[in-house]
């Protein structure tokens, strides 16, 4: 398949000097795929080509687990205390499921691939904080050999509390990289359409943290006008929340 034919055709009618347009044309380039590529493999390659031209982050499905099949009686949970450090537990069923993704995700060779356990979906049981296991190539980790001694600082100092009035809070910004695959602009205004506490809901989520609670789940439209749903930490610096007053020095997405 020429996935390059393809994929000129689809952005054509965009201008890809901008960002929200660049957004746009890779949201149109899902479209196709959740429509023609059925096969995980085949629409994971294709976005990934249609991410490289339009310099977006790619989206990719979950083939490993897609591709693993389950018994039905997997457990596995996942915990995590300052002093021991993370603690992954599972039952027979579960660890070999555990093993079965791992080496799919290894088989498919592409860096980047990954899968996610989501809190409340099984197999993960009880309290289990959620896990995403990713295949990432030598390069990533050179870039990360350096870390520990930053990482091993308590995350609470690191991200001071701001004294935001949550109840005065109408829109948001994010004043860094845009969330991926969210239809949102950096720099860009939206409106808050609603307002929830995080309680693992199944969304993207802006962690800058362990600890999860200051982060709300905000509803809101984005640029092709689908409300969408999106996680932010109230003290993330990456992330300005605006009242009333603010907005009349801003253009603001719908909502």
């Amino acid at each position: 398949m020429d996935y390059l034919k393809i994929i000129e055709n689809l952005i054509g009618q965009f201008d890809l000097s901008l960002e929200t347009q660049r957004r746009l044309a890779y949201m149109r380039c899902q479209e196709y795929a959740d429509e023609h590529l059925a096969a995980g493999e085949d629409w994971n390659r294709f976005l990934e080509r249609a991410a490289k031209i339009l310099r977006v982050p790619p989206a990719r499905k979950d083939v490993a687990r897609k591709a693993t099949a389950q018994v039905g009686d997997e457990k596995l949970h996942l915990a995590y205390s300052p002093q021991s450090g993370p603690t992954l537990a599972g039952n027979v069923s579960g660890l070999v499921y555990l093993s079965k993704v791992l080496n799919n995700i290894a088989g498919l060779g592409s860096s980047g691939e990954h899968s996610h356990f989501y809190y409340g979906q099984c197999p993960l049981v009880g309290k289990s904080f959620p896990l995403t296991v990713s295949l990432e190539d030598e390069k990533w980790f050179a870039e990360r050999a350096g870390d520990a001694d930053t990482d091993s600082q308590d995350d609470s100092q690191q991200v001071p509390e701001r004294d935001i009035p949550e109840e005065q809070v109408i829109a948001f910004q994010i004043c860094g990289p845009a969330p991926p695959n969210l239809g949102v602009t950096s720099y860009k205004v939206y409106r808050i359409l609603s307002v929830d506490k995080y309680t693992n809901q199944d969304a993207w989520t802006k962690e800058t943290r362990e600890s999860t609670h200051r982060i709300r789940m905000l509803s809101f439209v984005d640029d092709a006008g689908h409300q969408r749903t999106l996680g932010l930490d109230l003290d993330d610096q990456q992330v300005a929340f605006l009242r009333k007053e603010h907005l009349q020095q801003f253009d603001t997405a719908p909502g």
